[in-house]
């Protein structure tokens, strides 16, 4: 009696049909793990967006609202630009302002209006026992250097209007810096004295001040190149070409805007993106944000004149 063999096995339909399903599942997961990569990385330029704009705003508000002197905008060239007596908003590419740079200092010559020369004696705000010898070099010296603005007070108001001298030149230092508790500095002046101030005197209390002319800057945005920088720049009276960036991918040109009616007060809006696609071509999302500071206006005069009084 001869045994048949039965071999089971699959038809020519069923392979298909398994073979479709495998496939549909198959590319069903890599469509999924494509999508959360794509999705992923979108979202680390997103966050990385944010840092970005997060860093720069700190940075702004810390600045402006520290200022001592009402900000001003400026177009590329920094070039002040009028604010239109009915009101009307002017949206600017920078804006410049002034932060206190070292002072209170008291003037210690005799300089006659006219006089482009002035001799100030500056103070180390900190006290010399209390400085760590090994941590003396991370104080900095408050020492006067060129570009920046000595603000000279008049006499004649109470509280004071400051005359501003663009400082072209400066001689002295530090000597021993912290230990030294002073500093003399000779300064030369962009323009002459409106009146003459005799620091001589035995009554002499008059108070200086050195300021910082800085600026924030949007740079390279334009119709045809979206994505430009924005730019800090610490001291523009010395140097038009010394920045930092702050934001390296803003999408407006005119960030920062201002009114006549509000003259203290500074907007700032701007959107800023990745440039950067994936390889599906995906494009990362822009950020949007804006800041109004009229809930706390810039002091347009020196709030710090009287803090160290006592060192003179």
């Amino acid at each position: 009696m001869k045994i048949r063999r039965f071999q089971a096995g699959m038809t020519l339909i069923e392979m298909l049909v398994t073979l479709v399903v495998v496939g549909v599942g198959a590319g069903t997961y890599f469509l999924v793990l494509s999508s959360a990569t794509t999705l992923g990385a979108k979202n680390d330029a997103v966050n990385q967006s944010h840092y970005e704009a997060r860093r720069m705003m700190n940075h702004a508000v810390s600045d402006i609202r520290r200022s001592v002197s009402a900000p001003f905008l400026v177009d590329a060239n920094f070039n002040q630009l009028s604010l239109p007596a009915d009101g009307t908003a002017v949206s600017a590419a920078g804006v410049v302002y002034q932060v206190l740079a070292c002072g209170p200092g008291k003037v210690t010559s005799l300089s006659t209006a006219g006089s482009t020369s002035i001799q100030v004696t500056f103070y180390s705000p900190y006290d010399p026992v209390a400085v760590p010898s090994a941590t003396q070099q991370s104080y900095p010296a408050p020492a006067p250097q060129v570009g920046m603005r000595l603000l000279i007070p008049s006499a004649a108001s109470y509280p004071p209007d400051y005359g501003e001298y663009n400082i072209t030149g400066v001689s002295g230092s530090w000597t021993g810096y912290p230990q030294t508790t002073s500093a003399n500095f000779t300064l030369t002046l962009g323009h002459g004295l409106d009146t003459s101030i005799d620091g001589t005197a035995s009554n002499s209390n008059l108070q200086v001040y050195c300021t910082l002319r800085t600026a924030l800057m949007s740079n390279g945005v334009s119709a045809t190149t979206p994505y430009g920088t924005l730019r800090y720049y610490p001291n523009i009276g010395a140097s038009t070409t010394a920045y930092t960036t702050l934001l390296p991918n803003i999408m407006t040109a005119a960030p920062f805007s201002m009114n006549i009616k509000n003259p203290q007060t500074l907007y700032v809006a701007f959107m800023a993106g990745e440039q950067k696609a994936t390889r599906r071509g995906y494009t990362n999302v822009n950020f949007q944000t804006s800041l109004n500071s009229s809930s706390t206006p810039i002091p347009a005069i020196l709030p710090v004149r009287t803090v160290l009084a006592h060192m003179f």
